[in-house]
């Protein structure tokens, strides 16, 4: 790819997020609406951050003339911009963070550093990095740099990729993106500790033509909003995932890395929390995982900044907001099935949680689906 697409391409991010109607511009303190909700904000330990949409693309520029971080989020429930001197963000004590989601992120100009745990990686214009969600990292810069990150849901990257299926001549019938499949289907591959990186063979071979075109379809699709948005944005991915697929453009590599006793210890409450939806007492978590409730609340407190109940509450309105968008179940059942006798109390931690009542989550999902028919 010629330099001129390459900067053709960022002049039109730049414009994209400038253009829009409804954006709105916010000091990075004031993220609290945000579908990017940070856990130990502000504190000397490692943040935990979650997001409450399946899926989200950031924008992130750096000038360092100005002294301006840029971060422009797109979602299909939000669209802003932050911005923020950059010296604040580039401190020695900022701490590293991890996620609940996979993350993907692209170098589309200079050169990102990226601390993952105690290593340091260097990504060039080209390069991207797939993330794990058990990864603590941190993103420095050391001059000029852009980036777009890719942030999903396992749930959201499993159902992509189950429904991506070629057909091809009668033959039995498979993903196209067989690096991906192999990586999230794994039994496992949750519990690793596990990054890849994917570097550009050269400067001809690199394929931000291609990745370009992908997240501006995306963009102006969310943009829009109209019938079948979610489908064309699920194809986009699903071409995004085949463009880091492919041998002849990229170098794989693979790292895993070691875990200490306490984060292998979160990541098996997180898991099981997972597969039962949380749904689960503390005596039935003591049990399985042979370790006394108050030393995995201290565990939890100390990796997601949160109470061990509040923690398990959170995977509990994960399953609500699932069911309420893919049940006919009322509100009253779910709020009784999921253990909430008391449906006001029900209401109001939904509501903390994704900023709206299970009612007017439904009937938004419900809106969102009649666009996308």
């Amino acid at each position: 790819m010629s330099d001129f697409d390459q900067i053709d391409f960022r002049k039109q991010l730049r414009y994209f997020f400038s253009s829009i109607e409804w954006p709105y511009i916010v000091e990075a303190s004031q993220m609290g609406d945000s579908d990017v909700i940070i856990h130990n904000y502000d504190r000397n330990i490692v943040e935990y951050l979650e997001i409450s949409v399946p899926y989200m693309l950031m924008y992130e520029r750096v000038n360092m003339k100005d002294n301006i971080f840029y971060l422009n989020v797109a979602s299909e429930q939000e669209f802003s911009c932050y911005s923020m001197p950059y010296s604040e963000l580039h401190v020695p004590e900022r701490s590293q963070h991890f996620h609940d989601f996979y993350e993907f992120t692209i170098v589309l100009s200079g050169t990102l550093q990226l601390h993952v745990e105690d290593t340091v990686k260097t990504y060039h214009a080209g390069d991207m990095c797939f993330c794990n969600r058990r990864i603590r990292h941190r993103e420095l810069y050391e001059g000029d740099c852009e980036l777009i990150l890719l942030m999903i849901t396992h749930e959201m990257l499993l159902r992509i990729l189950k429904k991506d299926v070629s057909y091809f001549r009668g033959q039995k019938p498979e993903t196209y993106s067989h690096l991906f499949r192999d990586i999230i289907t794994s039994s496992s591959f949750l519990k690793k500790k596990v990054y890849y990186d994917f570097t550009a063979k050269s400067p001809e071979a690199t394929a931000i033509n291609d990745i370009s075109a992908c997240v501006l379809f995306i963009l102006y699709a969310l943009k829009k909003h109209g019938p079948g948005t979610s489908y064309l944005i699920k194809g986009r991915i699903c071409e995004l995932l085949a463009i880091f697929d492919h041998d002849r453009s990229y170098q794989i590599s693979q790292h895993q890395l070691p875990a200490n006793e306490r984060e292998e210890l979160f990541f098996e409450i997180s898991t099981v929390f997972h597969e039962t939806h949380g749904l689960i007492s503390n005596a039935a978590l003591v049990e399985r995982l042979s370790y006394n409730s108050e030393y995995m609340n201290r565990v939890i407190k100390r990796h997601a900044g949160m109470t061990l109940t509040d923690y398990r509450r959170s995977f509990v309105l994960r399953e609500a907001a699932r069911l309420l968008a893919d049940t006919n179940q009322s509100v009253a059942e779910i709020s009784e099935a999921l253990g909430y006798s008391n449906r006001t109390f029900f209401n109001r931690i939904f509501a903390e949680k994704y900023n709206m009542t299970p009612s007017e989550y439904r009937i938004r999902i419900a809106q969102m689906a009649a666009q996308n028919d």
